[in-house]
């Protein structure tokens, strides 16, 4: 398996992960849409071609139905309704016996932050609603008030596109993608680290002992 390990704040540009022996060279790789999430912007560092699906279950089923690699964050969470409806550990045990892991590492993600609609909020502490993935519950629930409503999204831009249009006061997302938002303003910026798993369908290893 394939680990890379990067120094906190250092990113891994220009480094392309070699696939282990047994791997197949491909270009094409599926990972979480749509243009602006982490996982197209990690996914273009090392591959070509890049294939965009809405949700993470949806990247893992086209990756192994079209024979190419699939780029999937540890942070991958599904809440809706408040219930925890999916997470990484249960796609990595669902996806047993179809779909191994052949790459593993940390690099950091796109600059964040929390961000405040103006014609909604004046500061963070005016927040009574926000748009966010799961994944960075942490950080809206350190800047915003206590009580504020978490509503959930499958990814940061979609959180972004809420605030924009006025659903949310507030919202957790990339800060590029949020100075492209109109109305938008940040009011913290942070960028932490995430755990990506590259997978590989099980039927393109090859098994070492069927060349002997």
């Amino acid at each position: 398996m394939l680990a890379i390990r990067t120094p906190p704040g250092d990113a891994v540009f220009g480094i392309r992960p070699s696939p282990p022996p047994g791997i197949d060279v491909r270009t094409a790789v599926a990972t979480l849409g749509p243009r602006g999430t982490d996982s197209v912007h990690e996914a273009r560092k090392y591959f070509s071609e890049v294939v965009t699906l809405p949700t993470v279950p949806e990247v893992m089923d086209y990756a192994e139905q079209e024979s190419v690699l699939a780029l999937v964050p540890a942070g991958h969470l599904t809440v809706s309704d408040n219930i925890l409806r999916d997470s990484w550990v249960n796609l990595h045990f669902r996806f047993q016996g179809r779909m191994s892991m052949v790459g593993l590492w940390e690099s950091p993600t796109k600059k964040m932050c929390a961000a405040v609609n103006v014609d909604r909020a004046g500061a963070a502490s005016e927040v009574r609603s926000v748009a966010l993935h799961p994944a960075t519950a942490a950080f809206a629930q350190k800047i915003f008030p206590a009580d504020v409503e978490l509503r959930f999204c499958d990814s940061k831009p979609i959180a972004v596109r809420l605030a924009e249009e006025g659903r949310v006061d507030a919202c957790i997302g990339s800060l590029d993608v949020v100075q492209r938002a109109a109305g938008l303003r940040p009011v913290e910026e942070f960028e932490p680290t995430m755990i990506w798993c590259l997978y590989s369908g099980l039927g393109h290893i090859r098994n070492p002992d069927a060349d002997s």
